[in-house]
Formats: C-alpha cells, sequence, structure tokens
C-alpha cells in the first residue's frame, strides 16, 4: 500500500494548524473567564457594603440601581444579566455600525448599486443586533 506522501503532508499541517487554533481559542476563553472573575473580585475586595456590591454588579452587567434592565427589549436585557457580560452600548453600537458599514460596502463593491448597499448593510446590522 502507498501513501501519497503530499496528501499526508497536507493532512498533518492541517491537523497542525487546526490543533493551534482550537488551543489559542481554549486559552482566550479562559483569559476571559479570569478577568470577569478578577473584575468581580476588585468589586468584593474595594470594601463595598453586600448593598452596594450588588448595585455595582448591576451597572456593570446593564442595569439600573433598582435591577431594571436599561433596555428597551426585555429578553435582551434578561439574556445579558444572565451571561454576566459586562455591558457595553457604545462599543455594541460601534460593532453593529462597523459591521453594517462592511457589509454595504461588500454589497456595493459587485453592484455599484448604492440601494443595494444600503440594504444589505441595514439587514447585516439588524441581524447583528438580534443575534446579540
Amino acid at each position: 500500500m502507498m501513501f501519497d506522501a503530499p496528501l499526508t503532508l497536507q493532512i498533518l499541517i492541517f491537523a497542525a494548524v487546526f490543533s493551534a487554533c482550537q488551543a489559542a481559542w481554549g486559552l482566550m476563553s479562559v483569559g476571559r473567564t479570569r478577568k470577569a472573575v478578577n473584575r468581580r473580585l476588585a468589586s468584593v475586595e474595594r470594601g463595598l457594603a453586600l448593598g452596594e456590591l450588588i448595585v455595582e454588579l448591576r451597572k456593570q452587567r446593564g442595569l439600573n440601581e433598582d435591577g431594571a434592565g436599561r433596555l428597551a427589549w426585555r429578553w435582551l436585557a434578561d439574556l445579558i444579566v444572565r451571561s454576566g457580560v459586562v455591558y457595553q452600548p457604545r462599543r455594541w453600537a460601534v460593532i453593529v455600525g462597523a459591521i453594517g458599514l462592511g457589509v454595504g460596502l461588500i454589497g456595493f463593491l459587485p453592484t455599484h448599486n448604492l440601494l443595494v448597499a444600503i440594504l444589505a448593510g441595514a439587514g447585516a446590522a439588524v441581524l447583528d443586533r438580534c443575534s446579540t
């Protein structure tokens, strides 16, 4: 039985690159988790009372002091609170805008139709907003 050397080499290269990407992804996710835990611990170490600590954690998650969401969509506010993710509205708006502009540009380049570009960009921004 003969082995095809170039194919075997390509498979090994793919496996090595895939493994490296998986390792990098795992390290990044561990770093994010540690960062979130460290942020919570830093809040605790500041010596806040339990009530002040709860208010601080609510603010980090996009809620106001009494625990009500600052977002119009209740399901999105609940999802953010359950996830423990720090809600940063400005950063989120920049990301949605960049995705909309990027998709709009990609739609404009092949068609040279401004209407297609606007609709594609707006559609991508709406879909991105709904998926978060």
